[in-house]
């Protein structure tokens, strides 16, 4: 398995290679929302100014309909207070006093909805002021009328008959609406200015963040186009490289073992064309046996879970000759560790085998020749101590058929009371050890003994 430090520190290059492509799509994106909160903020001044003129004109109705239905009250009082010097019905009196206070109403009503303006203020407490000594003058009437003076609560109609106040007030609540009129506009102007300043520049705002927006993405898509290209030149130039490998079979699979490609060596090795193999299962290159076992299948899993295996078994070309193949099957994974596919490299080893058997064969050979022309008797033995093989001097030493002396344990030819030491002298061989040659008597054939002296070597056989 690999390192785990340089996996992660993998793992972190790659993720800061992907926040970096990227980065201009984020940036975009910001730019995009904040163009849209620009818009946003240009749509609220828009809204706030339409309200505000919506209120305004609300102020203003009801500061236009106060005075006038205060006027209305008034001259109906008058016209009541008419009625009742003349007819003397104390009705008249009762409907003088209800529109007296809805007068009075009016005028505290009107009086609060300019609360806020100075100069409105002052026309309301003039507008206050000649009000008040209107209904003076009409309470006098009705009071001198009621202690029986008619004469003078008639003189004190036609006086205000002449009197113009009534005109006054009309006057002033005139001015009043013309002044509120002027200084909406006045007000309007300052805020449409505004408005449009800051209407202004949050469209130029946006549109710049906007534009600014279509300059990176488009970047990003030039940038992202061109590594796309670069990485489609170098996939193409990797695998017209993979093709053109004649000695290896380099085949890609999915994570399934589906054969995906398929170059010039997997060709050439295996038989198959790449429109006959492409699509089926890379287990119809193994045995039947192999295939039937779940060999593929357990190489794919080792190869998953380790991240490479290796394999070295007999394999199927289409003609339905086999090969000795050499195989690394190495995963392809994504970032969160999952199998996407394999790369599976084979390389037919059978002729290489062949030529290794055969120079063993002649390496045994040459050693069998130079062990029979020895002056030395030379035995083979296994760590049991049973004889494997001997030379000519070996017969010539013991007195002893070859055929006799084979399958036979040394210890046989050794005197009984040396066998002990004997079998010590073996057991530091087998334990690794060198010990210096030994005296030893041996049993010859006919019965007697001879003194040779006794030298083992441990050889290691793959």
């Amino acid at each position: 398995m690999g390192n785990p430090i340089e996996k992660r520190r993998a793992e972190k290059d790659a993720s800061k290679k992907k926040c970096h492509e990227n980065r201009g799509t984020y940036l975009s994106l910001a730019l995009v929302f904040l163009a849209l909160v620009g818009t946003g903020i240009s749509s609220y001044l828009g809204f706030q100014t339409f309200t505000d003129s919506s209120r305004w004109i609300i102020h203003f109705d009801q500061v236009q309909q106060a005075p006038l239905r205060m006027i209305a009250s008034l001259q109906d009082m008058q016209n009541t207070q008419n009625r009742y010097v003349k007819t003397g019905d104390n009705k008249d009196l009762q409907t003088y006093e209800r529109l007296k206070i809805f007068a009075q109403k009016h005028l505290a009503e009107f009086h609060l909805l300019t609360a806020d303006q100075f100069d409105q203020q002052i026309g309301s407490i003039h507008l206050e002021n000649l009000v008040s000594a209107q209904i003076a003058s009409m309470d006098k009437t009705m009071a001198d009328f009621k202690k029986g003076n008619r004469q003078k609560a008639i003189q004190n109609i036609r006086l205000q008959a002449k009197d113009r106040s009534m005109e006054h007030v009309l006057e002033i609540e005139d001015k009043l609406g013309d002044d509120m009129m002027i200084g909406r506009r006045k007000l309007d102007e300052d805020k449409l200015g505004d408005a449009g300043l800051s209407l202004s520049l949050c469209f130029i705002s946006a549109l710049f963040l906007f534009l600014a927006a279509i300059y990176f993405i488009l970047n990003d898509l030039r940038n992202r186009q061109s590594s796309q290209k670069e990485l489609v030149k170098r996939e193409e130039t990797f695998r017209r490289s993979i093709s053109s490998i004649k000695d290896y079979a380099i085949v890609t699979l999915s994570d399934k073992g589906t054969i995906q490609s398929w170059n010039e060596g997997a060709e050439k090795i295996k038989g198959y064309s790449p429109e006959e193999i492409i699509g089926k299962n890379f287990s119809i290159l193994y045995t039947d046996i192999d295939a039937k076992d779940g060999h593929p299948e357990t190489l794919l899993k080792k190869a998953a879970r380790q991240g490479h295996v290796e394999d070295e078994s007999w394999r199927v070309r289409k003609d339905g000759s086999r090969f000795l193949a050499d195989v690394v099957i190495t995963a392809l994974k994504s970032e969160t560790g999952e199998p996407l596919g394999y790369i599976e490299v084979t390389r037919d080893v059978t002729q290489i085998k062949n030529d290794q058997k055969n120079m063993l064969r002649r390496n045994e050979n040459q050693l069998r020749a130079l062990m029979e022309n020895a002056n030395d008797a030379i035995f083979t033995m296994d760590t049991n101590g049973l004889i494997l093989s001997s030379n000519l001097q070996g017969e010539k030493l013991l007195k002893t058929p070859r055929e006799e002396i084979v399958g036979r344990n040394y210890l046989e030819f050794s005197l009984p009371a040396q066998r002990g030491r004997a079998e010590t002298y073996m057991g530091k061989i087998n334990r690794g050890e060198k010990p210096a040659p030994e005296e030893f008597d041996l049993i010859m054939g006919n019965g007697e003994t001879c003194s040779v002296e006794f030298s083992v070597v441990l050889m290691q056989l793959e």
